[in-house]
């Protein structure tokens, strides 16, 4: 259900055009893998935990005319896996275990081309909901936390030379929120708002082909995202007993390479 729940929402984005417009659209597939980078930190610089791995995913997009040299896009990206964790443990011990990610996006984009489409500008939101599994060891607890937010966000594309083209986004994030699974120790699930934060997205596409409506390209993509540490969240268990909760500074880094595939009506 996780793998499929982007092409749900296209498909449901699909049903209020007019059919002379689904006509037109055109659909992409794209199978990736990425190198995945976590690092939380507090605010003098120490370094709390580190996460890194490979990640595997496909992204479902359709694209469709608005107008003249104008287009709507609905996109949906799923990925997941086992990274490794490093980091200490509450009473400071050094701690060695995996995470497990599960990360899920729903996006709408408009665009506008100039010229013959060799420059596009963008324009959308993204919605991300990421739920991270600490897994347990001996000497520590399971922390399954989910993080969900919205981006929003401004971008442009170049083709350079005939095959080649270079894409770069500046992405603003708000109204997120983190909810750590606490329950364990009897601190329930708080609800832990997050700061407005910053990042960006830089990419190069190279096009295999291009005959008979599909066209098949590689990618490569760096995304960044750098978030200050949140405000601490009280929260009490039932005898009355208060602990702190905050989300530390967080720097989140992914290279992503895939292959694109996409069919034009």
């Amino acid at each position: 259900m996780r793998l499929f729940s982007p092409l749900i929402f296209l498909a449901l984005a699909l049903v209020g055009l007019p059919n002379d417009v689904r006509a037109q659209a055109q659909f992409d597939l794209s199978p990736m893998l990425s190198h995945y980078r976590h690092r939380e930190t507090t605010d003098d610089g120490r370094t709390l935990n580190r996460e890194r791995g490979m990640l595997y995913g496909v992204a479902l997009s359709t694209r469709y005319p608005l107008g003249p040299q104008w287009y709507g896009r609905a996109h949906g990206q799923w990925m997941g896996g086992r990274i490794d964790y490093t980091g200490v443990t509450q009473a400071n011990r050094p701690l060695s275990t995996h995470t497990e990610y599960d990360d899920r996006r729903l996006g709408l984009a408009l665009e506008h081309c100039l010229g013959q489409c060799r420059t596009r500008l963008s324009a959308g939101v993204e919605h991300t909901r990421r739920e991270r599994d600490i897994r347990p060891t001996s000497d520590s607890l399971r922390l399954f936390e989910t993080f969900t937010g919205w981006d929003w966000h401004l971008g442009a594309s170049q083709r350079l030379l005939a095959p080649l083209t270079v894409n770069a986004r500046a992405v603003y994030s708000r109204s997120a929120t983190v909810r750590p699974d606490l329950s364990v120790i009897g601190y329930g699930t708080p609800t832990v708002p997050l700061p407005s934060s910053w990042g960006a997205d830089l990419g190069l596409d190279w096009s295999l082909i291009s005959r008979n409506g599909l066209d098949g390209k590689v990618f490569i993509q760096y995304e960044w995202r750098e978030s200050p540490s949140s405000d601490a969240v009280q929260v009490s268990n039932a005898r009355g007993q208060q602990i702190s909760v905050n989300q530390p500074n967080t720097r989140v880094e992914q290279w992503q390479l895939g292959l694109s595939l996409t069919w034009r009506r």
